[in-house]
């Protein structure tokens, strides 16, 4: 029974590889000092960047420009608020919407509100 399994145990060991620590490389140079990453210029104004675009103000100004292309008030509120390219994107989208949504109110009042109702059918 032990030289059974003294016969395992050397099989064991015959197959598992022995595994030895990785060996530890020192420079013995002295590191560069770091450098600091170069910030982009930035050619955004900060005042410009501060004031923030509120919906209220964007439905005002469409409601201003009703003769206008959304793109060409979303350029305006570029120029007005200076936007990145995707909020200009954005802004696009917020400007059909406003729209969409002062057509929809409109409309329902409409529907609610007829013009040649008496006055007990205003009621």
């Amino acid at each position: 029974m032990t030289s059974a399994r003294a016969n395992k145990e050397e099989e064991i060991r015959l197959l598992r590889r022995p595994t030895w620590p990785t060996k530890h490389f020192h420079n013995l140079q002295e590191p560069d000092e770091p450098k600091p990453v170069p910030k982009e210029a930035r050619t955004i104004t900060k005042s410009k960047r501060l004031v923030e675009s509120r919906p209220s103000s964007l439905v005002k100004e469409v409601q201003n420009s009703a003769g206008k292309r959304s793109s060409q008030i979303a350029d305006e509120l570029t120029t007005k608020y200076d936007l990145r390219p995707t909020e200009t994107r954005a802004k696009i989208n917020e400007v059909r919407v406003a729209r969409q949504a002062r057509k929809s109110f409109a409309t329902e009042i409409r529907q609610h509100l007829h013009l040649d109702a008496d006055k007990e059918e205003r009621r």
